[in-house]
């Protein structure tokens, strides 16, 4: 969790990542919600990083996330009709970081936005097998977004004559 990255945003961005976090949520629920969901020209006023196109992974939405966004949707609500936003409610920077973490789940990407200092990403992977006969990749990526750090520590006993090891395959760009 990284509530004190979102209490650093001033009162006009924190009103606009309510009002991001909130209408991605409610697409996330939304099950008529297409493969492909677009974010307007929200991304480029609110967040820091350009965003891929956003694909809702269906996977992500497990019982327990979806009843997470629903609630926090029903808590949101007020504060997007008009209740005031301070950077210093606890409640809703918990919220707001609860719906963020979901939401990145969700939609596969990191949700940063403008202002906001927020931690490196790290991805980190380790793979131990004695016999390769078929593939092994330790990391495959359409893209990274953002600063991320990237670990691949493998180990592989015999390679196989079809076998194959690859720690990072990365269709698109750093």
């Amino acid at each position: 969790m990284e509530p004190l990255t979102l209490s650093a945003l001033a009162a006009s961005a924190l009103t606009q990542a309510v009002k991001f976090l909130y209408d991605r949520a409610g697409a996330a629920l939304d099950r008529r919600a297409t493969a492909k969901q677009n974010v307007g020209n929200l991304d480029s006023e609110v967040l820091a990083n350009p965003l891929e196109p956003l694909r809702i992974n269906s996977t992500a939405l497990t019982v327990d996330r979806v009843a997470r966004l629903e609630r926090a949707r029903g808590e949101l609500s007020a504060y997007v009709q008009d209740r005031p936003i301070s950077p210093d409610d606890q409640d809703l920077l918990a919220t707001l970081t609860r719906v963020r973490e979901d939401l990145e789940a969700v939609y596969g990407q990191r949700f940063t936005f403008v202002g906001e200092q927020r931690p490196r990403a790290r991805v980190s992977v380790r793979q131990d097998e004695d016999h390769v006969d078929g593939a092994v990749t330790g990391i495959a990526a359409s893209g990274l977004s953002g600063t991320v750090d990237v670990s691949v520590e493998q180990r592989a006993g015999v390679v196989h004559r079809d076998g194959e090891v690859t720690g990072l395959r990365l269709d698109g760009t750093l």
